[in-house]
């Protein structure tokens, strides 16, 4: 349920997060509210195009 509803809070307590996303919460700017899916599945397409 965690994972559906914040996938990345989800990483970060299994051990999955990007260092990325690692840095920004040991610096204390996550957002408040969780990213979509549809938004990370985006934004993932759109790394890899640019890869």
């Amino acid at each position: 349920m965690l994972q559906k509803k914040d996938p990345q809070l989800h990483s970060l307590l299994n051990g999955t997060a990007s260092a990325s996303l690692v840095a920004d919460a040991l610096s204390g700017v996550l957002p408040k509210f969780p990213t979509p899916i549809e938004e990370l599945e985006k934004q993932q397409i759109h790394a890899e195009i640019q890869q």
